[in-house]
């Protein structure tokens, strides 16, 4: 079950590759973590290397994470 958590608020997210918006982040209980949705809107076509790295805070605790993908625009 995916759901929003009140706990939660984003501190810090940068990205490598400007035209990746973040849409939202949810909670998502099955996994044990957070799930983001992003939507990239690139000015060429191209292969990607994106780097999405986050900073957050959750009931008072700090966390750091990255993710990574490779995209292909045609």
């Amino acid at each position: 079950m995916v759901q929003k958590s009140p706990a939660f608020s984003d501190q810090l997210i940068t990205w490598n590759q400007p035209g990746l918006d973040k849409i939202f982040g949810t909670y998502d209980e099955e996994l044990g973590g957070y799930r983001y949705l992003y939507r990239f809107h690139p000015e060429k076509k191209g292969t990607y290397n994106l780097e999405v790295t986050f900073q957050m805070e959750s009931d008072g605790v700090k966390r750091e994470g990255k993710a990574k993908t490779k995209i292909y625009v045609r």
